[in-house]
């Protein structure tokens, strides 16, 4: 199957892979390499955004992202790239996105392990916060920082350490980039916002969603963790989203974490059934919230409000700068499937 100029992905790589998000992940990569063998100057772009996910094998909120690149000239290249249909499956086309690079030494780009020019990670954060949905863009901030702190719950003193390694990395390199530029960089606090409250532990899409939710809508002042470590009967266990000083533990369910057979599911079930009753023993209290409550964003916030409410917990009508009512386009099923 034709992608672009001189890349082609064969059908049987897709047939086995069946999800659509695999499929549409593999089309997002060949539509990169489509990109880059057809630029005629490949050094004067670099990708950005959630396309300089895909370059690092990464997976963004958007199975089907758009194409995003920096560049230093203008490429003459067309706007769009058309639809892939793979027999009773289409994926559809997507569109390209250009912006003009800053033009000095911190907007250099850099080669990833498979040869494609990605813009630096601060300008990669920058730009997610100005053009993506603000829920979209905490999640692959924190998918990037995963990436780059190289995350692993099993070591969380030194992930967590590692993580606050590369923050201040990009908070210093944001702040350099805006005394260069000598004026008002369009973004720029969303950016450092994102940084400063982007997770790495986030284990899903899901996940996201409620931490993005609780940053919105808790009064400041709330220390908001995920992956918060806990031993109990002698077993180290962890919680996928804590305020430890209310002793609050926010559970996020999806059918993945439940295995895929029915055997899976009991025996994951009841592993969480222990894991929830050890934290009670443990003066837990406990927050259970699905994927499908998840999706709802507008129920999960009064969900969230009203739980956390109970617990004595003070909350706020959503606002701030992470703040704005998703879009029909976030939970699209051609860009999120």
């Amino acid at each position: 199957m034709r992608v672009g100029r001189g890349v082609y992905i064969k059908k049987e790589a897709l047939t086995r892979d069946p999800e659509p998000w695999k499929v549409r992940a593999r089309v997002a990569e060949a539509r990169l390499l489509a990109f880059n063998a057809r630029a005629s100057k490949p050094a004067t772009y670099s990708f950005t955004g959630e396309s300089a996910m895909v370059a690092l094998g990464l997976e963004p909120w958007w199975s089907n992202p758009n194409i995003s690149v920096r560049r230093r000239a203008r490429s003459g290249l067309q706007t769009e790239m058309s639809a892939i249909p793979l027999g009773v499956t289409t994926v559809p086309g997507v569109r390209i996105q250009q912006t003009s690079t800053f033009s000095n030494s911190l907007d250099r780009p850099i080669l990833t392990p498979s040869g494609l020019p990605n813009s630096p990670v601060s300008l990669v954060v920058l730009d997610l916060a100005r053009s993506a949905h603000p829920l979209q863009a905490f999640h692959d901030v924190s998918v990037l920082l995963r990436f780059h702190a190289r995350f692993s719950r099993w070591q969380l003193e030194a992930s967590r350490t590692r993580t606050q390694v590369a923050k201040n990395s990009l908070h210093q390199e944001l702040h350099a980039l805006r005394a260069i530029s000598a004026g008002v960089i369009r973004g720029f606090q969303r950016a450092l916002k994102l940084i400063n409250v982007s997770e790495p532990g986030v284990d899903s899409p899901a996940e996201s969603i409620v931490l993005w939710a609780l940053h919105c809508v808790l009064e400041p002042g709330y220390i908001i963790q995920s992956q918060r470590a806990f031993t109990a009967n002698g077993r180290n266990r962890f919680v996928d989203i804590a305020l430890p000083e209310p002793q609050i533990a926010i559970e996020v369910s999806g059918f993945g974490k439940f295995g895929g057979s029915s055997a899976n599911a009991h025996e994951v079930a009841a592993a969480a059934m222990r894991r929830q009753q050890d934290l009670d023993d443990l003066g837990w209290s406990i927050i259970n919230v699905t994927y499908r409550q998840a999706k709802d964003v507008e129920g999960l916030i009064s969900y969230l409000t009203e739980r956390l409410s109970v617990h004595g917990v003070k909350t706020r009508s959503a606002q701030g700068e992470l703040w704005l009512p998703p879009t029909a386009e976030l939970f699209a099923r051609d860009r999120r499937s």
